[in-house]
């Protein structure tokens, strides 16, 4: 009786099979079966195959591995060298923000300890900067346009836009906006954000960044964010009324470009956007502090 061996290749199982057919296996003398024969020859070129399949695909892998590892190393190579000038521009600038929202936290706080967090004057008491340092990071989206910070720009944009919508059309334009508790929970979380982030820019762009600026800039966000855009939607919230009775801001039909927007659904759009970017942006976040107060760890 014929045995093929397991140990035997693909090309040896071909001999084999033509060697068996000349030689008048046993099937062909009823010792063994037919269905045994071709049961024990087809598993072996099966797995034969199979064998050279799974050895094509590793190589495959393994090649694949290594031009993805070669790519990131390219990429991570040219690391990004920032000019002088821009360099002095963006300590410039940053220092600037960071010196704005500190004046603005300064007046929160002097006006919170003396008249409590629920004054009707809060509006007035930081107006001024706070239209002015909010608006001035419109700069930032430049920034990224032009290349000298790494940030995506239309992420960017999508960061400064709503913030200056919340100021301008929702704050600085309805009164009954800005006249609540939810005036004071923005405020608060903004400029604490804002000092944070601003001077670790500042610090960063100098190579000296403390550890506790570190933890704090990735361990406040926790309590800030979640205050800041519950301030945020109560702001929105108290303006709706004003922008259904009025329309302002609102193209109505008829007119000749035969084109309507009504900034009072505009604003439920807005506010209803927060449902998913939030926790989004809340969940990277923590992502973002585990990996770089891990870091800082191990180091």
């Amino acid at each position: 009786m014929y045995i093929i061996e397991l140990s035997t290749s693909f090309p040896e199982s071909i001999a084999l099979l033509r060697c068996l057919i000349l030689r008048k296996p046993d099937f062909l003398t009823g010792e063994i079966s037919v269905e045994s024969f071709w049961k024990v020859l087809t598993h072996k070129i099966y797995n034969n195959f199979l064998q050279i399949f799974d050895t094509k695909l590793r190589s495959v892998h393994a090649a694949t591995s290594v031009r993805k590892k070669t790519m990131t190393a390219t990429k991570k190579a040219p690391s990004r060298v920032l000019s002088l000038p821009a360099r002095i521009y963006l300590i410039f600038y940053n220092a600037i923000q960071f010196l704005g929202w500190s004046f603005l936290l300064y007046k929160m706080v002097d006006f919170v300890i003396n008249q409590g967090l629920g004054g009707k004057s809060l509006w007035e008491h930081v107006e001024v900067p706070l239209l002015i340092f909010q608006s001035g990071a419109i700069l930032e989206v430049v920034h990224c346009a032009c290349g000298i910070t790494p940030s995506n720009t239309v992420i960017t944009f999508a960061q400064v836009y709503s913030r200056v919508f919340l100021i301008w059309p929702i704050l600085y334009n309805v009164p009954d906006a800005r006249d609540q508790i939810g005036f004071s929970l923005l405020l608060l979380a903004w400029t604490v954000t804002e000092v944070l982030r601003y001077l670790y820019y500042v610090l960063n762009l100098i190579s000296f960044v403390p550890g506790i600026l570190l933890w704090c800039r990735y361990t406040f966000f926790i309590i800030l964010y979640p205050a800041g855009v519950t301030g945020e939607l109560l702001c929105c919230y108290r303006a709706l009324p004003h922008y259904n009775k009025t329309q302002e801001f609102s193209v109505l039909l008829p007119n000749a470009w035969n084109f309507t927007f009504n900034f009072y659904y505009y604003t439920i759009l807005v506010m209803l956007a927060y449902i998913p970017v939030f926790p989004q942006l809340y969940t990277h976040m923590f992502v973002q502090r585990k990996k770089i107060l891990g870091n800082k760890k191990h180091d």
